[in-house]
């Protein structure tokens, strides 16, 4: 019996982690936004301060992977959880890639469009164009970031 108890636990406590973690990792996705930007954008900064940028973004993605690991943790079904969230286990896996950097946006955009549209058109509207903006900014800074210090 208490097995039955567990197992209906279990996906509320995942629902209410992810619920109450959905802002401060909304948060985070700004922060890390602003590290890279700044980490690419401020070539004049010391190298103390580039040290400092890299640091915070390190930071960023060590809160990321625990967050996972812990909606994993809560999940009852562990495997299955995994392969539906297989774009946030590709950020895990892969930090260093910088196409993959927008990735932690994602948190950003799903508290986006909670918070500011309840009809489908917008909820569209606003997913939509916030993932085109963020796409291509982020986009532009990786390029901006490979290409820099090469010819041609």
């Amino acid at each position: 019996m208490s097995g039955g108890t567990q197992t209906a636990q279990a996906p509320s406590r995942l629902a209410h982690w992810e619920r109450s973690t959905e802002w401060p990792l909304a948060v985070l996705a700004v922060l890390f936004l602003g590290v890279y930007t700044t980490e690419v954008l401020a070539v004049g900064l010391s190298d103390g301060w580039h040290l400092t940028l890299r640091v915070l973004d390190y930071l960023i993605w060590a809160l990321f992977v625990s967050e996972f690991f812990i909606r994993v943790a809560l999940a009852h079904t562990r495997g299955r959880y995994v392969l539906r969230h297989l774009p946030d286990l590709a950020m895990l896996a892969l930090p260093f890639l910088r196409a993959l950097r927008v990735l932690p946006l994602i948190p950003l955009l799903r508290a986006l469009n909670r918070w500011v549209a309840d009809s489908l058109r917008g909820r569209v509207v606003v997913y939509g164009s916030t993932t085109a903006v963020l796409l291509v900014f982020t986009g532009a800074l990786a390029e901006l970031d490979a290409e820099r210090g090469h010819a041609g």
